[in-house]
């Protein structure tokens, strides 16, 4: 008989310990992702600062203990002993990120971690031939009650990388009244940290007035207003040490005393954002750290707005319900479907935003519309030389598609252009150069088999060209986006009476009474808008559509636009239960397929082909 492999405990215990950590930096809000390949580190981490990224990065090994460990050992002392291969102790010595040695005891449960990268650095005489090397750690130093000591360690790391001997954080303020995107005027600046009570802010330290140069700022930053014509003014905010956590709270109580500064006067409907630059770790005798090459940006750009308190702009729009299934597409076959399902109350849910169209949208207009231009020609004839202009066009695998509502009995209009154009549903060819966008790709293939002057009819019309171009909304820019989570611009301040909130339930049906569920989505609707306090401001439909299996299904869906004062998650709370009841009440009970599992979950899994990732908490 075949003798299976076992697995070793070694191998079990230190899969336990990875976890044990690795939930611990999650409880914390950070990331820990196991590293598979092994080269003495396990776990590769970040901080997060109130759910914001960092560039505080760092990595982790983690040594499992046990009666029979031949790398760890409690000492009488009550120090834990562990032994380390000298060749990734020289690598954690030299490398641009920290690595944390941690232990985890199998009797206690519990882990104790030391800044392995900090002790070697301190003991480089341990540094020897030998091919392992001895690192002690304390028995005090237990992880999940140190979470502040571990963060300031690796920010300690960094300002010795960067050659700080008196950090300070720094970051720029911009205030933006909103909805109009109108940065508050230069005087106001003055006269409202003047009014505020930012005194009483300790540690903070504000100059009350600079101007931002906008051409070394983001593009989305064009959408901005300014009446200062030199730029954005702006607070600047700084504080000594490298503690980045205690600086955002700083960053936020600031934000939340302009805010409700007397002198601070908006209009009705109106609120105000803060724009936050980059937080950025500097020497505080210096400006800038002019002798080295690294980025000393810790964050990425950040948004808050006041409408009753202060909240960042991601939270307010995107935050999803706390328990709930992420889909993801997986398989070319799969559905396009985003919204996150609750399979406890049978709904799918998806959150949206809004901002201004910016530089970087409306180039991508433009450019789709160049492509489009360059995929087809207009083109008129004779409707009995339309059977030749195919027959001449087929070779060159082109096509010309009439236009019925354009053509007469005599004379049809249409377009000469590749099989798969199709402006309706954004189909176009790839080009494979900029000439063919600059020079109309298909009048190219033509010229080059040396045809075109060959094809019965002729070109132009700018009534064709105007119809295909209309045909399409796709390459045609708004005033405003519609973005999603997975779109989110960070720094950009969302317009939130803009929001919106899409539902929708999955049913596979046996026949599909469209008037029926119309005029109980419509009822239902009635009362939801009595419930939001806000009519107009919703609707309701019903689709219906057919597996490639034969089953039939109906969506039904309800939108709506949450109040101002109401984030998007409370907004959607607040009604959820409602919208059940209206769904359940929208089929009637006999048209109901009950030959198997009938869930959204259900029916977008099995035939839709998506996937689920793990519940979200």
């Amino acid at each position: 008989m075949r003798q299976l492999p076992e697995r070793p405990l070694s191998h079990r215990l230190g899969d336990i310990g990875q976890t044990v950590v690795s939930l611990t930096f999650k409880k914390w809000g950070w990331t820990a992702d196991l590293i598979s390949s092994d080269y003495g580190e396990d776990l590769d981490c970040n901080i997060f600062v109130n759910q914001k990224r960092t560039s505080f990065h760092f990595r982790c090994q983690v040594k499992s203990s046990s009666a029979s460990s031949k790398y760890v050992r409690f000492l009488k002392s009550g120090e834990i002993s562990v032994s380390v291969e000298t060749i990734a102790a020289r690598s954690w010595l030299f490398s641009y990120y920290p690595v944390l040695l941690i232990v985890y005891n199998e009797n206690s449960e519990e882990c104790y971690w030391i800044n392995a990268t900090h002790y070697l650095k301190k003991n480089l005489d341990k540094i020897s031939s030998q091919k392992n090397i001895t690192i002690r750690i304390s028995s005090n130093a237990q992880l999940e009650e140190n979470k502040q000591e571990v963060e300031l360690s690796i920010q300690e790391h960094y300002a010795q990388i960067f050659r700080i001997s008196s950090p300070l954080l720094t970051c720029k303020v911009i205030p933006v009244i909103m909805p109009g995107y109108k940065i508050l005027e230069p005087m106001k600046l003055f006269e409202i940290l003047r009014d505020a009570q930012i005194s009483t802010i300790d540690d903070l330290e504000v100059d009350s007035f600079r101007i931002l140069a906008p051409h070394y700022l983001p593009a989305w930053t064009a959408v901005l207003k300014s009446l200062h014509l030199s730029g954005f003014p702006f607070w600047n905010l700084s504080m000594s040490g490298i503690d980045i956590e205690k600086f955002d709270r700083i960053i936020t109580y600031f934000s939340h005393c302009i805010s409700t500064c007397d002198s601070l006067k908006l209009l009705q409907g109106q609120w105000i954002s803060f724009i936050v630059s980059p937080i950025r770790i500097l020497e505080r005798d210096h400006e800038v750290v002019g002798d080295i090459i690294l980025n000393q940006e810790l964050t990425e750009w950040g948004s808050y707005s006041f409408i009753d308190k202060i909240e960042s702009d991601y939270d307010y729009a995107f935050q999803l319900p706390r328990i709930g299934l992420i889909p993801q597409k997986y398989n070319g076959h799969a559905w396009d479907f985003e919204h996150l399902v609750i399979p406890k109350i049978d709904l799918a849910v998806k959150f949206f935003g809004r901002h201004p169209t910016t530089v970087a949208d409306l180039q991508q207009k433009k450019l789709f519309k160049d492509l489009i231009l360059s995929n087809f020609i207009a083109w008129f004839s004779l409707r009995r030389e339309v059977e030749l202009l195919r027959k001449i066009l087929t070779p060159l695998e082109l096509q010309f598609s009439e236009i019925a509502e354009l053509s007469e009995a005599d004379y049809v209009k249409g377009i000469i252009c590749d099989y798969m154009f199709n402006p309706n549903l954004g189909l176009s060819v790839m080009p494979e150069n900029w000439n063919q966008i600059e020079n109309n790709s298909i009048l190219e293939r033509l010229e080059d088999a040396a045809i075109f002057k060959l094809l019965p009819g002729r070109s132009g019309g700018s009534e064709i060209v105007d119809y295909i171009m209309n045909s399409s909304s796709s390459w045609q820019a708004s005033e405003y986006i519609r973005t999603q989570e997975r779109d989110y611009i960070p720094g950009l301040p969302i317009e939130h009476s803009g929001r919106l909130i899409s539902v929708k339930r999955y049913r596979k049906i046996k026949k599909y009474d469209e008037e029926f569920i119309q005029n109980s989505l419509d009822k239902g609707k009635l009362s939801l808008q009595e419930h939001l306090d806000k009519p107009g401001s919703l609707g309701v439909y019903s689709e219906t559509f057919w597996s490639l299996s034969g089953s039939q299904f109906c969506i039904l869906t309800i939108y709506w636009k949450p109040n101002l004062n109401e984030s998007s998650l409370d907004s959607f709370e607040r009604s959820s239960t409602q919208v059940s009841e209206i769904f359940d009440n929208a089929i009637p009970a006999e048209d109901v397929d009950l030959s198997d599992e009938n869930t959204t979950f259900d029916i977008v899994q099995k035939y839709g082909l998506v996937r689920f990732e793990e519940v979200r908490e």
